[in-house]
């Protein structure tokens, strides 16, 4: 018995050696496993490369990124990359060292290297610093709106249903938006194609939430919704109130997409305000909508300030003396009654205001906008101007 197994053995042996020999020329890449939750970077077919964890079923893999699930088939993946984290930690901290906080361009190259590296964490922090100074960049957003194309942020996302589509969109403002600024542009991505009726309310609440970014998406969805006439009157109110610029500027740009001059009126009455936040943000409205409508109420307002309310400041000090005596005559006496007034001593002021720079600057800027011209801060050239034409 024994000598009959002997072959057996000595054949198995031989075969696992060749197989050992086989295996030690294979890259370590291609043995690593693929589906793990090790973040690893990992190669498409196409020369893209990802970082991520990657799940794999029999047709397709799932890369889960920090924007959310990217999808390919089997054969458009070719395995994850001899390439460590850490090592790409190091070289975007020292990348980044070397950007000061508002370098648009600085961020825009340190970002297109992360791509190129596959690093989606330094991507996307790279966009959000962009975002944060800037959050009209061209550059930022038209790159979020390729990348919308191909992430899945959302297991319910492309359901026909309709209640996964109302928890679909809760989601995208309720979460997806309040975590940083790429989420916010991100979810005004997904939301295009959706059916209004659905969009419309969580737009209108989102206005009033505790977070700007999710205030902008609102004001941002509403864009789309011109019909509304309900919606007028929180995007006009937020369009003053709110604290964040960026926040402002949207709701004006839902507003002007309108197409309604009257809107003009609304905001010239706020001219006159006697806060002068209002009046700032007022202006800065009416350069946002471009109406030429807006020019001559904004040359009044910038003449205003060259004619600055004037006040009187008194400090006194008040002395009373008796300064004569009425002498009146009884039956048996004479009787000195005196006569009391009041001594007033001091200075009396008169205060204008004069430094209206900053307010002056807004004034020009908004007329800039509105009429391609720029004549400075003298109303007397811009009445020119207009009266020219």
């Amino acid at each position: 018995m024994a000598s009959s197994r002997a072959p057996d053995l000595t054949r198995r042996g031989c075969i696992m050696k060749t197989f050992a020999s086989i295996l030690l020329l294979i890259p370590a890449s291609l043995l690593a496993p693929l589906d793990g939750p090790t973040e690893r970077i990992h190669r498409l077919i196409d020369g893209t490369q990802l970082q991520g964890r990657a799940r794999v079923t029999q047709t397709e893999v799932r890369i889960q990124t920090p924007f959310g699930d990217r999808v390919v088939s089997r054969r458009d993946y070719v395995g994850p990359q001899q390439v460590r984290l850490e090592d790409l930690k190091i070289w975007y901290r020292g990348a980044t060292d070397a950007v000061a906080d508002r370098d648009l361009a600085g961020h825009r190259r340190v970002a297109e290297e992360c791509r190129a590296r596959g690093y989606m964490t330094g991507l996307r922090r790279e966009l959000n610093a962009i975002l944060k100074t800037d959050t009209d960049d061209r550059w930022a957003r038209a790159l979020l709106d390729r990348l919308a194309k191909d992430y899945r942020v959302h297991k319910l996302e492309g359901s026909s249903k309709g209640r996964d589509l109302r928890r679909y969109i809760d989601f995208l403002f309720e979460d997806l938006a309040r975590r940083d600024n790429v989420g916010a542009v991100f979810a005004g991505s997904k939301v295009r194609g959706l059916p209004d009726d659905l969009v419309y309310r969580p737009a209108m609440k989102a206005l009033k939430h505790s977070k700007p970014r999710v205030r902008w998406l609102g004001a941002h969805v509403l864009r789309a919704f011109g019909g509304k006439p309900n919606r007028v009157q929180e995007l006009f109110r937020r369009s003053l109130q709110d604290g964040v610029w960026a926040v402002r500027r949207e709701c004006v740009r839902s507003l002007k997409a309108t197409g309604d001059p009257s809107l003009v009126k609304l905001y010239e009455k706020q001219l006159t305000n006697p806060k002068q936040t209002l009046q700032v943000r007022s202006a800065q409205a009416l350069g946002e909508l471009g109406f030429e409508a807006a020019a001559r109420p904004l040359v009044k307002a910038l003449a205003d300030t060259w004619r600055p309310n004037r006040v009187h400041i008194v400090n006194t000090r008040q002395v009373a003396y008796v300064k004569d005596y009425d002498v009146e005559v009884a039956q048996t006496a004479f009787i000195a009654d005196p006569v009391v007034d009041v001594l007033q001593e001091g200075t009396v002021l008169e205060v204008a205001l004069i430094s209206v720079s900053v307010v002056r600057r807004v004034y020009r800027g908004a007329l800039v906008r509105v009429t391609g011209a720029d004549f400075g801060v003298d109303p007397k050239k811009w009445r020119a101007h207009l009266d020219g034409k």
